[in-house]
């Protein structure tokens, strides 16, 4: 007789934190990873916003700062 399998998938294993929100992150999100850390991919927008002046990031979007 086979080996009964249990109905439920196991809990997911907890991998870290985000180095950005501090939540935790599990097996299977969508993570970015540099230095060392991890961060989710919906903290990485927010967390660009406030780390990069403005110029910087609409530079690294393709536009340019000029006067209308």
């Amino acid at each position: 007789m086979a080996p009964e399998l249990p109905l439920t998938p196991p809990e997911p294993r907890q991998r870290g934190f985000c180095a950005w929100c501090g939540h935790e992150i599990y097996e299977g999100n969508d993570i970015f990873t540099g230095a060392g850390q991890m961060v989710h991919r919906g903290c990485m927008g927010p967390m660009a916003c406030e780390m990069l002046d403005p110029a910087e990031l609409a530079a690294l979007c393709g536009y340019r700062e000029e006067l209308a």
